[in-house]
């Protein structure tokens, strides 16, 4: 039966593998969903700078104020925003030389060589771990794991490439309603998103971002990319999904975008349709023993089962889970699980053992709190366990928590199959 399956993919885009580009890779949501679809496909090119921003300013004094006023940016007196304002000018001026110079190296190479000793001049030995975690799992050439996507060329990629996915920060654009088109977004992430897609011309791209972007800016924002997709010849389908309605047992809605090239859109595309949760968040636990590092003392049994303190910011013990964030497990925030103690738990001096009501007729017993494991918040994000953990467990959290649901991609890759066949 496996067999058959893997047959049947593998003609699935009429013997076409597919050709995948992602930007804001992450730890390859998309990649993942593939994989588990058995469809055959070739990475062709992946970015992501892994959270380290670059800071182009040799003063090391001029560096640390850029850092510090940053960082307060929202106590800042009139002075020091005016003071902030002329750091970003110089960075803003010096990306810019950047991104030509790069644009004038002759090969591809030289420019990953380029910017990739750029960071380390500028971060020192700050480490993307986003790339350590998405080279450690899928095939892909270090060459075409772009540190930087300022500085990528999609020219490079243009017919290569069949479907783009990816996000971008949402970021307010200062000139909206100047030229309604691409030049509205530059100086923007999302304008070197919109830049790539143009550049690389795929048949399809998928844009994911939070479900608030359409009212960022009083929904200048929206109106922007929406203007700028339309201006480089695709037709756009925005909508948000909650991966709950697609048997996840997770609350997560976020706004999926489907841009199709304007010359194979023949017919309207339609998201996929709703599913029923048959799933619980018990189901993704590890089975067997939890290293102890997991389990909770006092003040955090007592934080995640005290409503006072949470305020709804933790959970424990839930079928469906809130959305996994960045943050969680590192400071008491997210889902929790509340279990019976075993031995080893009396016998550690540093777990708690508090008192909670399972609510099953017992009324109020001995109980210890955890956080998810690493791999458990990977498998409520829809990673299956082949996917290897490089990083350490803050790094792990981090990068589940940015991701993108698997089993949500997995459906709309269903229903895009019918356009990535065209002209195949």
């Amino acid at each position: 039966m496996k067999h058959k399956q893997s047959q049947t993919n593998s003609n699935i885009i009429n013997g076409h593998i597919l050709r995948v580009g992602t930007l804001f890779s992450g730890i390859g949501a998309f990649e993942e969903a593939l994989k588990q679809l058995k469809i055959p496909h070739e990475i062709k090119f992946a970015c992501d700078n892994g959270e380290i921003e670059l800071i182009p300013i040799d003063d090391k004094k001029d560096r640390k104020a850029y850092i510090d006023l940053n960082r307060h940016i929202r106590k800042l007196d009139s002075t020091e925003k005016e003071r902030l304002n002329h750091y970003k000018e110089i960075i803003a001026q010096r990306i810019e030389e950047i991104r030509q110079y790069c644009y004038n190296l002759p090969t591809k190479e030289e420019r990953t060589q380029y910017v990739n000793n750029l960071y380390r001049q500028y971060e020192g030995d700050r480490k993307n771990h986003v790339r350590e975690s998405y080279l450690a799992n899928y095939n892909i050439s270090p060459n075409d794991f772009h540190t930087d996507i300022r500085f990528m060329r999609g020219n490079e990629y243009y017919g290569h490439v069949d479907i783009l996915v990816g996000g971008s920060p949402c970021q307010s654009f200062s000139t909206y309603g100047k030229k309604q088109g691409l030049e509205d977004a530059r100086g923007t992430l999302f304008y070197d998103y919109a830049r790539i897609i143009k550049e690389t011309s795929p048949k399809v791209f998928i844009y994911e971002n939070v479900a608030a972007i359409k009212t960022n800016d009083d929904g200048h924002t929206w109106e922007t990319m929406l203007s700028v997709w339309k201006s480089i010849g695709y037709k756009i389908f925005p909508k948000i999904l909650n991966a709950v309605d697609y048997n996840h047992p997770q609350l997560r809605r976020r706004m999926f975008i489907v841009g199709i090239r304007e010359d194979i859109c023949t017919t309207p595309y339609e998201f996929p349709k709703k599913k029923s949760l048959r799933k619980k968040s018990a189901d993704f636990l590890e089975n067997g023993p939890i290293p102890l590092k997991y389990y909770l003392g006092k003040g955090g049994f007592t934080w995640i089962t005290t409503y006072e303190k949470h305020k709804r910011r933790s959970r424990v013990n839930q079928d469906i889970i809130g959305c996994q964030t960045a943050n969680q497990q590192d400071n008491w925030i997210g889902d929790f699980r509340i279990e019976h103690p075993l031995p080893e738990h009396y016998a550690d001096e540093r777990i708690y053992i508090g008192q909670y009501d399972f609510k099953d007729g017992k009324g109020l017993v001995d109980a210890v709190g955890r956080k998810l494991t690493p791999r458990e918040c990977l498998r409520l994000m829809g990673f299956s366990d082949n996917f290897r953990i490089v990083v350490d467990d803050h790094q792990t959290y981090h990068q589940s928590g940015n991701s993108i649901v698997v089993p949500v991609l997995k459906e709309i890759i269903k229903t895009l199959i019918p356009y990535l066949k065209e002209n195949a």
